[in-house]
Order: C-alpha cells, then structure tokens, then sequence
C-alpha cells in the first residue's frame, strides 16, 4: 500500500514539474513579447530597403555635433506611415536628432518664426531647423513621377531620404564651398539642371578666368574645366599644377572631337594618364544605346558608383575617348605618389576609332582595340584629387534625361566626392514600382514567439504526454 502511495506521489510530482515548465515556458514567451514589443522594432523585407536609411545618411548623422529639430506637420497618428518610419530612422540614428509632431494649428506660426514663406503648408511636410538655419521640404516633394506607357502619371521613386539627408548637410554647414568653372579656352558652360542641383547642395558655383588670376583661388573646393577647346598656356598650366600640388581638386571633361592639347596631355601625364587616341566605337549591343558611339559604360563598384551600380542605372556617353595609363615615359611618377581609380569602362568588345573622318563603323587597320577606361580617378599623396571623364556632353539635358538622372548623379557624386565633405554622396531614389513590404515589431515578435518558443513547447509537452500514457499501459 506504501508503495502505490509513492507512485501516487512521483506520478503527481512529475505532472506538476511538466505543468509548471509548460506555465513557465508560456510566461517568458509573455514577458519577451511584452518586452521586445515595447522597442519598435521592425525589419525591412522591401526590395530597395525603402525604410532603411542609406550609409550616406547613416555616416552624415554619425557625425552631426549640433542639435537638430525635425518638426513634422501633423500628428505622428495622422503621419503616413511609410514617412514616419524614416523619420524616425533619423532620430534613431543621431542623440543630436529629435522629432516634433506639430498639429496643424501649429504649422503657420512654426513656419513663420524661422523665417518660411510657405502660404500652402501640406501635411507631412517638415522644417528642419539647427540654431539659426533652417530647411523646409514639402510632401509633394517626396515622390517622383513618369509618364507611363497608359498615358498617365505613376509614382516612380521615394526621394524622401535624399530631401531630407540634404537638408541636414545645408542646416549643418552655413558655410558654401565655392566649385569654379574654368573660363578662357572655350569650355562648355555649366547647364542650369547642374547648377540648380550644386546650390541645393549648398555650393556656390563661380567662373575663374586664370588670365585674370596670379593663382586659383584659395576658397576653391572644386575646379571644374568642362571641354576646353582651345589649349591653356604655359603660365595657366602651372598655375593649375601649383593648385594641385598643394591638395587641389580638379573634375576634367575632354571633348573627344579635340585631338591634341599639349597642356591637358601634361596635366595628365603628372598622374601617368594619356588620352587615348580616336573615338571609342562599341560593338557589344550591351553597351551602346541606338549608336555604336552612344556609349552605356559598365559602372564600376567605387564610392562614387556604389548606388548607381546597385540601382541598375545606365550612364550614357554619346562619344567619348579612352583613357590609358602611362607607367614608364619620362616625366610620370611611375604610379608611386598616386592612386588610379577606375569608374567607368568600356567592353573588351570596343574599338578607338583614329580616323574621325571614316563612314565606316567596322574596326580598320590603325584602329586601336579595346577596353578602354571612360571615366578615371586621381588620389595623390598631397591630398589632391582627379577625376578624368573622356566625354564633354554627358550633362546635356537630353542625355541626361535619356540617362535616366544617372548622368547627372554621376557626376554630382563625383564633385562630392572630390570636395570632400563627409558623408555628401547623392542619395539614390527608392522605387516605388517595386513591391515592398515592412513586418511591424509586433507581428515580428508573434510569429517568434509560436514558431521559435510556443510551439517546440508544445510539441515538448505533447511528446512527454504521450511517453507516460504508454508508460501507464
């Protein structure tokens, strides 16, 4: 009779430890969900990571050391939701960042006491505002739109994160850097689709003629010299390698119909560069648009591509020329001050077309077989930097267009990234057209908590019911 009390006893022991391991099990699942839903936490499964702050972005707030306010007009629950989950991203990212959800009888005297002459607030929209500056974006900005082939206008690209990365650079830095236009030899002018895009980003665009100069300004961040026609003298040579030679940034166009220019072949020989001789011809369909000499580059993966690598973009070059590299003539340093950087490439496929007069489109005798570099970096030791493009019209508002923008970003970038600034590379659009999805925290954590937790528990617990049943018989 003791004995069957003792089982008795171990049989009620082992139900009541699988019952308290089953409650045990069930409360942490409770207590986790509680928890990890109180972090809003969420992840992005959208394919262009539309939620997801760029590393641009993410590197511009890592180094912001003043306050910002980004106020938000409207309520964070009358907030769309999609822009006040990259909002957020922002304050998430920075301790200098913090949101302020204005309701809208707010916005008027917000707007007004920082100096916005805004008479058609909509909702959404945000002001930006660091001490004394201030930026204001518009929700109808922050999305783009294309004619589509049912003759109407479809949403295109989020360019939110872009609107709002360029506000932070321009609150945070009231001072402009100064990109001059090299003057006097014919150069093509800066379109106005440039130079709108350069003051946005808070540059100041100028013109510099060096015959009017004993040097290059101090306060040049950028020189630009876009296509010359005629050759600079002797004197404006130096007084560009003198630029150079203490940090300078030059971004050179070279227009492919100008054979020889004695001055641009000794700039780039200083860097072990030459321009290679005719014009570059493609012959792979995959690298040319309508034209063999319409060029679509292969995009290199660099600091100044990355994005337009990832996107899928297409650059266009409507007539270019190659550049080569230079490693044993008389006056290059053999490579050992510099850095090269390649951009932009032809296909092995290319050819250099030397007679510009020829009709004819296949490869001839004193052609010059391909690749070939397009676009080309310079890094030296002094600090200076170099970019080499072998096309003079890309920024053609025409070219540009049939670009896609990616012309324009192209080069944008790389004026960027030759002044330096933190974190300043253009921000790539999200498209839209794309499906995308954003799993909210709280639906993260359920599905955890029964696929992760609750259901192996269940499972465990089925398994030991059934193990005593068949014990008992």
């Amino acid at each position: 009779m003791a004995n069957n009390d003792n089982t008795t006893q171990t049989r009620r022991k082992k139900k009541l430890i699988l019952a308290s391991t089953l409650l045990l099990v069930i409360c942490l699942v409770i207590a986790a969900n509680i928890y990890f839903s109180s972090l809003d936490y969420s992840v992005d499964l959208s394919e262009d990571q539309i939620y997801t702050l760029s590393k641009t972005s993410r590197d511009l707030l890592a180094g912001i050391d003043r306050d910002v306010t980004i106020y938000v007009m409207g309520t964070k629950q009358e907030c769309d939701p999609v822009y006040c989950k990259i909002f957020g991203e922002y304050e998430a990212a920075s301790d200098h960042v913090s949101l302020s959800y204005c309701p809208r009888d707010r916005w008027d005297q917000i707007t007004k006491d920082h100096g916005v002459m805004e008479t058609n607030i909509e909702k959404d929209s945000i002001l930006l505002v660091s001490g004394e500056l201030s930026q204001f974006i518009s929700s109808a900005d922050y999305v783009t739109y294309d004619y589509s082939d049912s003759h109407s206008y479809e949403a295109s690209e989020l360019i939110l994160e872009r609107l709002v990365t360029e506000a932070l650079r321009q609150v945070m830095s009231p001072e402009k850097a100064v990109i001059y236009f090299l003057q006097g030899q014919g150069e093509r002018e800066p379109g106005s689709i440039l130079t709108n895009v350069l003051e946005e980003k808070n540059y100041q665009v100028a013109f510099l003629d060096l015959s009017d100069q004993t040097q290059v300004p101090e306060d040049c961040s950028v020189l630009v010299i876009n296509g010359p026609v005629r050759d600079l003298d002797g004197l404006g040579l130096r007084k560009i390698k003198n630029y150079m030679d203490k940090g300078g940034k030059i971004y050179l166009f070279l227009d492919p119909s100008i054979e020889k220019q004695a001055s641009m072949d000794r700039l780039l020989a200083l860097y072990g560069l030459k321009m290679q001789k005719g014009v570059v011809v493609e012959k792979n369909p995959d690298y040319f648009s309508r034209y063999e000499i319409y060029l679509i580059p292969d995009i290199q993966d660099t600091e100044i591509t990355a994005g337009l690598k990832k996107n899928g973009n297409r650059i266009i070059l409507p007539a270019a020329r190659g550049i080569t590299t230079v490693l044993e003539e008389e006056g290059t340093t053999a490579g050992q001050d510099y850095k090269l950087i390649l951009y932009l490439a032809s296909s092995r496929e290319a050819y250099a077309k030397v007679d510009l007069e020829s009709s004819n489109t296949d490869k001839e005798k004193n052609d010059i077989g391909g690749p070939f570099a397009l676009s080309l970096g310079v890094k030296d030791q002094t600090g200076g930097r170099l970019i080499v493009t072998g096309c003079a019209n890309m920024l053609e508002e025409s070219v540009n267009r049939a670009s896609g923008g990616a012309n324009l970003d192209f080069v944008v970038n790389g004026l960027e990234y030759l002044s330096h600034r933190e974190g300043s590379l253009t921000v790539p659009g999200k498209e839209l057209a794309r499906d995308i999805g954003l799993v909210p925290a709280f639906d993260q954590k359920m599905i955890l908590a029964v696929l992760v937790v609750l259901l192996p528990a269940v499972l465990l617990g089925a398994g030991i019911v059934l193990v005593i049943r068949r014990k008992r018989q």
